[in-house]
Formats: structure tokens, sequence, C-alpha cells
């Protein structure tokens, strides 16, 4: 009986991370031509994720979107990217066209030789 749940456990994580992706996607599609939708479709995205306890990547998922407003971030339409330093630290601001929140994200420059 141990070896159906798991399997059924990991049916329902294939599930959910193909429902997920498929609202990113869609929302990615209607980004630029329809923000309206897009939003909505990150909005149902992020609320299932929170719903099913399911961790989103952060670095190609939670980083690309507005947490306020919903709003796909591209550089010179809905988002305005800075590079600040601050006291030797260097911070990346994002800045939503829409409803004027920042999100500010820490950074350290490689440095190659």
């Amino acid at each position: 009986m141990k070896k159906s749940t798991k399997r059924s456990n990991a049916v329902k994580e294939e599930i959910i991370q193909s429902r997920l992706e498929y609202l990113w996607n869609a929302a990615l599609s209607y980004g630029t031509t329809i923000p309206g939708i897009s939003r909505y479709y990150v909005a149902i995205m992020w609320e299932m994720g929170k719903r099913l306890n399911y961790r989103l990547d952060s670095h190609t998922v939670k980083r690309y979107f507005c947490k306020k407003c919903y709003t796909i971030w591209i550089p010179g339409k809905t988002v305005q990217i800075r590079q600040t330093r601050h006291k030797k630290r260097r911070r990346v601001i994002y800045t939503c066209l829409f409803c004027e929140r920042c999100k500010r994200y820490g950074f350290s420059p490689s440095t190659s030789q």
C-alpha cells in the first residue's frame, strides 16, 4: 500500500507542476499583448502554488513578476531596473510601472581575471 501512495504523490506532483508551468507560459505569451489576462494567470498560478504548498523556483518564476499587482516584468515596458551601490553593497532595484512597488535584490558581481 505504501508503493501506491508514493506513486500517487508523484503523479499529483507532476500534475501540479504541469498546471503551474502551463499558467506561467500562458501568462508570458499574453504579457505584452493583453496584460490584464497575463496578470490574471499569474495570480491564479501564485494562489494555486500557495494553496497546494508547492515551492515555485525562485530564479525562474518568483523574480519575474510583481507580488502586489501580479504584472510580469518586461524591462522597459512594465518594470524599471536600476543598479545602486550602498555602503559597498550592490543592489538591483526593480520598480513596477503599474503599482510603483520597489523590490531590491542584492548581488555580488563576479570578478574574473
